[in-house]
């Protein structure tokens, strides 16, 4: 289904790309790659992560609004090599996340391809944690499946390039902390729950119109 999206975008991104310039207020942009840690794992390791998310931008001078869909499923490579008795194995991770805020783009109205931007969002991330994991103190094991909902705030540095007209090509560096409630789903309870999480980098690639 994910293919099948990306192939639509690209087919609508073909068909804005030869419209006027003069009226580039409006942009999209699909999400590609991360390069992330996510505090719902044991180990909260930097981990690549292939997420669909779709971002709508407004320009209103050098300020845009921008908001952000995305859903991933990814497996986690969960381990610590320099942990003593620690759990490791592999993890899999469901999240689905809405960013809404805005951006300030330094340069612009320069005649550059590449553009330096810094934002900030409001968010909420719904995500599930679950696998069979072995090692710890006993050397047992452990199993987990977590359920997460998560709201707070992302900040952001990034740059767009333009290799031809229209086409936008997206880097972005990130750090998100939030706070919300976490679902044992094997015990049945409820507990606090926060999330500190860097994206270093995000890769996006879009088309403006």
């Amino acid at each position: 289904m994910k293919y099948l999206f990306a192939i639509s975008f690209l087919i609508g991104s073909t068909w804005v790309l030869g419209q006027d310039q003069l009226t580039q207020k409006n942009s999209l942009s699909l999400t590609l790659f991360k390069l992330e840690n996510t505090s719902a794992t044991l180990h909260n390791r930097l981990e690549p992560k292939f997420v669909t998310g779709l971002s709508y931008e407004r320009l209103i001078s050098k300020w845009s609004w921008i908001s952000t869909i995305e859903y991933g499923e990814n497996l986690i490579n969960d381990n610590c090599k320099n942990c003593a008795d620690h759990y490791y194995g592999t993890g899999q991770l469901s999240e689905l996340n809405f960013f809404t805020g805005y951006n300030y783009t330094f340069n612009q109205y320069s005649d550059s391809k590449i553009k330096f931007f810094t934002g900030t969002d409001a968010y909420i991330s719904l995500m599930n944690y679950s696998g069979s994991f072995g090692g710890g103190w006993s050397g047992g094991g452990t199993n987990i499946d977590r359920n997460y909902l998560l709201i707070g705030g992302l900040q952001r540095i990034g740059i767009h390039y333009y290799p031809i007209q229209r086409l936008q090509l997206t880097l972005i560096l990130s750090y998100r902390l939030g706070f919300g409630w976490r679902q044992n789903l094997q015990e049945q309870g409820y507990s606090s729950a926060g999330e500190g999480s860097a994206t270093i980098p995000q890769f996006k690639i879009g088309f403006t119109f």
